[in-house]
């Protein structure tokens, strides 16, 4: 209970202090308009008129001069936008040919690869088949492990083969 009210004590005379120190402000300012003049136009308004003039016309030059490269740098910028623009128009239309051109030169490359893949698959399980025919020994699995895996199937079978061929010299 002791420490809200010496919270509520504090804030109060926070409130009161902010409050004071408000009036006082304004009090100051209404005695005193003439100090809040920037030191700037002080200086401003001692230099003699033409000094004055010319530093105006020196002011205005230079913002002339930075409105002007501004001006310039936009216009680069367009044009660089337009550029890139044509580029990429340009890309487009020639972009469509190249791109089925080489869609249709790869497809092709892969038709031709797994035709041959396929064509050498069935060639070695005939040699399987032709193979098991003349020794009457073995079984069809072989040529359907020859179909699917190719070449290492023919292998397996080859190292099968030679064991089997040992067996029967001894």
């Amino acid at each position: 209970m002791d420490k809200r009210i010496v919270t509520m004590v504090l804030a109060a005379v926070m409130v009161l202090t902010i409050f004071a120190s408000g009036q006082a402000a304004e009090k100051a300012r209404r005695r005193s308009p003439q100090k809040t003049v920037v030191v700037e136009e002080e200086l401003t308004k001692k230099l003699p008129s033409p000094m004055r003039l010319h530093k105006r016309q020196l002011e205005l030059e230079e913002r002339k001069s930075e409105l002007d490269f501004e001006r310039q740098m936009r216009q680069l910028e367009l044009l660089e936008r337009k550029a890139d623009i044509k580029l990429d128009k340009e890309d487009d239309e020639h972009g469509k040919y190249y791109q089925g051109y080489h869609r249709l030169k790869g497809r092709a490359a892969c038709g031709i690869f797994l035709g041959l893949t396929l064509a050498l698959h069935i060639l070695l399980a005939i040699w399987v088949y032709q193979d098991i025919r003349k020794r009457n020994a073995g079984s069809g699995l072989w040529i359907v492990i020859a179909l699917m895996s190719g070449f290492f199937g023919v292998l397996l079978y080859a190292i099968v083969r030679l064991g089997d061929i040992r067996q029967d010299q001894t």
